[in-house]
């Protein structure tokens, strides 16, 4: 079997003909918000705050953690947005006594 390599420009291409007509708005409704959590960043150009606002509002009002950061500078919370992560799966799955943990990623 051969193996079809692309190059970035066409595997962006590929991606945006499956997820250019998605639009979360429609499908948010749909959602159990009690397995969500919902981090913005309040200073966000990419995704504007009244775009996020509106999302969570259709998605039932998950959980929601706002950083004063931009979409990009989110970088600097990453230790503490994947112990978000790791403490909303817990409460998700009923998870108990997990004690002090770092997460691995």
């Amino acid at each position: 079997m051969q193996e079809e390599q692309i190059c970035l420009e066409q595997f962006g291409e590929y991606v945006a003909a499956y997820t250019e007509e998605i639009d979360p708005l429609t499908l948010a409704h749909r959602l159990n918000p009690r397995n969500f959590l919902m981090i913005d960043a309040a200073f966000d150009r990419v995704m504007p705050p009244s775009t996020s606002e509106r999302l969570w509002q259709d998605m039932g009002k998950p959980d929601r953690i706002v950083l004063p950061v931009g979409h990009y500078s989110m970088i600097m919370f990453y230790e503490y947005i994947g112990n978000r992560m790791a403490d909303k799966f817990c409460e998700i799955f009923n998870i108990k006594n997990v004690g002090d943990y770092e997460v691995p990623f």
